[in-house]
C-alpha cells in the first residue's frame, strides 16, 4: 500500500509534487513578502464590503469591489 504525505498542497498534477515541496521555495519571488500587504488591504476593502456584496448588482460590485482589488 503506497501512503502519501498530507500537504497543504491541492496539485492537481499541473506540477511534480518534488518541485512543489522542494524546489519553488529556493525561487527568489517565492520570498518576496509584497503579497502580504496586497493582501491585508484586500481583506481591509472585503471587511468593508461584505454586508452589501449579496446585493450589489453588476456594476456596484465591479466599482465597489473589483475594480479597487485589481488595482492593488
Amino acid at each position: 500500500m503506497i501512503q502519501m504525505a498530507i500537504t497543504a498542497i491541492d496539485n492537481k498534477n499541473l506540477f511534480s509534487n518534488y518541485y512543489l515541496d522542494k524546489q519553488i521555495k529556493n525561487i527568489h519571488e517565492w520570498k518576496k513578502e509584497e503579497h502580504k500587504i496586497a493582501f491585508s488591504q484586500m481583506r481591509k476593502l472585503y471587511d468593508t464590503e461584505k454586508d452589501f456584496l449579496p446585493i450589489l448588482n453588476e456594476k456596484q460590485l465591479e466599482q465597489r469591489f473589483f475594480g479597487p482589488i485589481f488595482k492593488k
